[in-house]
């Protein structure tokens, strides 16, 4: 297979990935790394918290839920590191 070919046929096959235009939440100013299971998936948004009432601790978010109910697909609170 010659080169321009290959090169062709590589272009073609990323032209089709979803979401490629997506800010990632871990390019997020607000995004916050788990250090416990030490995978981006587990991290944590800081836009999004609460605070419980009677122990007065500040709760985070998980970041698959912040991004799917509050930030969107498009990431509208997206904020570059």
């Amino acid at each position: 297979m010659n080169l321009k070919l290959l090169s062709v046929a590589f272009s073609q096959a990323f032209t089709n990935v979803h979401n490629i235009d997506k800010p990632v939440c871990k390019d997020c100013k607000y995004f916050k790394y788990d250090t416990i299971y030490n995978d981006y998936q587990y991290g944590r948004c800081t836009l999004f918290s609460y605070k419980n009432l009677i122990s007065g601790k500040i709760y985070y978010h998980d970041i698959t839920k912040a991004r799917e109910h509050f930030c969107g697909i498009n990431g509208t609170y997206y904020e570059p590191l």
